[in-house]
């Protein structure tokens, strides 16, 4: 594999001076010899395309391939990979087939492949900053994409423009496409599975932030204003929007009924107005709009009916556990 690794790494020649023509290894490099020895007047390059702006030749035609004509000359030898940079192909190798993460956050046991991403990491979980703002209402987002993301959902048309080209998936942001491709079409992670159930996760902050919400029941997160606690952070942070907010957002187009979330929405569209039913029961006729009731049916109807699920407050069984968690908020909450 260190043959086969060497050989995607071509040499580097080198970034040159437009004024002298001396050659640097990197661009903070040649700004710091242009501002001091040639007094800042250097070559400006720009982009016929967009704003962009350079002091090199070289790098104005890597943006022109790479952003532009979206060139992918940097192919991997061990995989299908290809990238418009290499910097990018140097990463892939490093996470991908090295496994490499050599960055580890001071606060938890999670490790990154770049030091921006572990400050990123630490930023937006740990000191929960937010300093991007939105100019339309209050939300604020860890990052910019974050925020980009907001305005083109919630502000803007909210038309899906970036398409998957291996299938009919659709995003409205690039990113959010190359995410996609990277968990559902490049088959290169390995689940990790947990140890006490049939979970199984791409990522180690999942797997954990699962067995200490389902196995290890820690609920180290506590609502501010009841007894409410939860292992997982968008559970608290939905439980202050629904109980102690009242937010609704999001509105059916259909009729006056609000929800929630966009998912609450989508499911009562497809439920109420749509009937959609794709569950279909294996033994009956029964079809159903959701899994879970659909399980329902089957252990109530098909199974041998017994209520193993009981209520920690109350009495109270159920045959499934989703009827205790509805239990738990009807009665408990």
């Amino acid at each position: 594999m260190t043959e086969k690794l060497a050989t995607c790494k071509k040499p580097f020649q080198g970034l040159k001076c437009e004024v002298c023509q001396k050659t640097f290894k990197s661009t903070a490099t040649l700004r710091y010899h242009t501002k001091f020895q040639h007094n800042g007047n250097f070559k400006q390059f720009n982009c016929d395309h967009c704003n962009y702006k350079t002091t090199t030749k070289a790098v104005l035609r890597n943006h022109i391939e790479g952003v532009h004509l979206q060139i992918k000359k940097h192919k991997c030898n061990l995989c299908a990979y290809s990238s418009c940079y290499m910097e990018n192909l140097r990463r892939h190798i490093r996470n991908i087939h090295e496994g490499r993460k050599d960055y580890k956050c001071d606060f938890c046991d999670r490790t990154f492949d770049l030091n921006r991403n572990k400050e990123r990491h630490v930023k937006s979980i740990h000191l929960q900053l937010k300093p991007f703002k939105c100019e339309v209402c209050d939300y604020t987002a860890a990052e910019k994409r974050v925020l980009h993301h907001h305005l083109l959902a919630s502000h803007g048309d909210g038309i899906k423009n970036f398409a998957c080209n291996m299938c009919d998936y659709k995003a409205l942001s690039k990113g959010e496409v190359a995410s996609h491709i990277t968990r559902v079409h490049s088959g290169k992670f390995k689940l990790l599975e947990c140890n006490e159930c049939d979970y199984k996760t791409k990522t180690n902050a999942q797997l954990k932030s699962h067995v200490n919400g389902v196995h290890s029941k820690t609920n180290h997160l506590k609502c501010n204003l009841c007894s409410y606690a939860s292992s997982y952070l968008p559970n608290l942070k939905r439980h202050i929007r629904n109980v102690h907010e009242g937010q609704k957002n999001f509105k059916c187009d259909l009729c006056e009924r609000t929800f929630q979330t966009k998912n609450h929405m989508k499911k009562h569209f497809e439920d109420i107005h749509l009937k959609l039913k794709p569950f279909k029961c294996s033994v009956c006729d029964y079809a159903t709009s959701g899994k879970a009731l659909l399980n329902n049916h089957l252990q109530a109807c098909h199974g041998d009916g017994t209520k193993n699920f009981k209520c920690d407050v109350c009495d109270y069984k159920a045959v499934t556990k989703r009827e205790i968690t509805v239990h738990v908020k009807r009665r408990h909450t």
